[in-house]
């Protein structure tokens, strides 16, 4: 059973039948008024007021989360003791005493390529008359 006062929600798991459903219902009630009564009241005059410092809902599932079908690889990998290794994006540079991309803007080679100063080498040649 879960009594969520903020929404005034009340969920119940357990199986009822049907003649006891006015019973259990009215147990529930109960005992939500009673967990209300114990938060004091702000208010003046005629008008109670009762607030609750709880701001969340649990929503029961209706039916059990189903486990993933392993495929034939996980089976076979875990069967032969493989390990996923996981993609390092990143390798270490002695050069620069830090860790930088293999691919991409940052890599070494574009770091190398966007030097300010590019030595050019002459294109034109002579002809041969």
């Amino acid at each position: 059973m879960y009594i969520d006062l903020h929404n005034l929600v009340i969920t119940d798991n357990d199986k009822v039948e049907e003649e006891d459903i006015n019973s259990k219902v009215s147990k529930l009630l109960r005992t939500a008024f009673n967990l209300i009564k114990r938060i004091p009241p702000t208010g003046s005059g005629k008008d109670f007021l009762w607030e609750h410092s709880t701001k969340r809902i649990i929503h029961p599932r209706m039916y059990p989360k189903e486990e993933k079908k392993r495929t034939r690889w996980e089976l076979f990998a875990e069967k032969k003791g493989i390990n996923r290794k996981k993609s390092r994006n990143k390798k270490y540079d002695d050069d620069l005493q830090d860790y930088v991309p293999k691919y991409g803007k940052n890599s070494k080679k574009n770091l190398e390529k966007s030097v300010g100063i590019y030595e050019i080498k002459s294109t034109l040649k002579k002809k041969a008359k």
